[in-house]
């Protein structure tokens, strides 16, 4: 499984897992497993292992790995009854009990800085890095893997064409190959310097840079620990209750993806502009540097806006109209 990502490899070494406790209890030979079989181990996650029907499609690809890397067939290959037990479990099961994620919007981000300025709990160095992480998070599309992995060398602030924040990410969900890719982020007006991206971090590097001892990792708490990723969702939706937001356990770390690009949207982005920002296809950082400089810079402020639009001297995108960027 050396060509899967980490996470994938033990996603799926716990359903292969699963389907060794499934062959040992029922006493099934393992390999190769016929079609009968592999829908039996289907229903025996739903209805023994009470698995959702999402983590029943990662294991079922697990089983299919495992057969490849034993030098046996696709055992899925062909087969009908798997996919029709699955498509049952699916109706039966649904998927009660989800938690919807909702989008972390302008409004959201502007009641989560505030929030987390009066977070009594937290020193007012920390209350600025969780300021500064959400804001890069909205403004750079980021995932919350992304957002947490950031260094402090990886950030830089520049004045050339215009004022912004370039942004490298050496690695991402869809750059299984780490050839990376450098964001551009434009700063924010004047009237919006409190949740400017820009801003935010120049202050918190400002202040942070008189530590002693530097620690690799940009966002890091005042004693030294870098800021995990529960840790970012707690003081993100801590801030949103406390500004009277409903259904803030909803507001997660990918929120803040989706909320930017709904944000975009709203305020008139094109779409093929909000894919490249988001690095959305599998070729997006070539997408992304072939995108004129100032039009990246112009969504921060177009999302700001509402009312100024990117510069329009590039042809749009011929792929059909986004309506949901999740």
């Amino acid at each position: 499984m050396q060509s899967l990502a980490p996470s994938t490899r033990r996603l799926y070494g716990v359903g292969q897992a699963h389907y060794r406790a499934y062959c040992l209890t029922y006493m099934r030979n393992p390999l190769p497993a016929n079609e009968a079989q592999l829908a039996e181990f289907i229903a025996y996650l739903a209805d023994v292992v009470k698995a959702a029907p999402t983590t029943i499609k990662v294991y079922m690809a697990a089983v299919r790995t495992l057969h490849l890397e034993q030098g046996h067939p696709d055992p899925f290959e062909g087969t009908s009854l798997p996919h029709r037990v699955f498509t049952g479990v699916k109706r039966v099961v649904g998927t009660h009990g989800r938690l919807h994620r909702l989008p972390i919007t302008l409004s959201h981000l502007r009641a989560i800085i505030s929030g987390v300025k009066r977070n009594q709990q937290l020193s007012p160095v920390d209350q600025l890095m969780v300021a500064a992480a959400s804001s890069l998070a909205f403004f750079g599309f980021l995932r919350c893997a992304e957002l947490i992995a950031c260094k402090r060398g990886e950030v830089t602030v520049t004045n050339e064409p215009q004022r912004h924040l370039l942004l490298a990410i050496p690695k991402s969900k869809t750059d299984p190959f780490r050839q990376g890719c450098t964001m551009s982020i434009g700063c924010a007006d004047k009237a919006n310097t409190a949740i400017c991206p820009i801003e935010l971090l120049n202050t918190y590097l400002a202040v942070t840079s008189r530590r002693s001892r530097m620690p690799p990792t940009l966002f890091t708490y005042q004693d030294g620990r870098p800021l995990g990723r529960q840790d970012f969702i707690h003081h993100v939706q801590q801030a949103l209750t406390s500004q009277g937001i409903q259904d803030a356990k909803a507001y997660l770390g990918h929120s803040f993806r989706s909320g930017a690009a709904t944000s975009a949207a709203a305020a008139g982005v094109p779409d093929w502009l909000i894919k490249a920002m988001g690095r959305w296809s599998s070729n997006a950082y070539q997408t992304y540097i072939k995108t004129p400089k100032a039009a990246v810079l112009d969504v921060s402020r177009a999302i700001l806006t509402r009312g100024s639009k990117p510069t329009t001297n590039v042809c749009p995108s011929k792929q059909p109209p986004m309506h949901k960027y999740y």
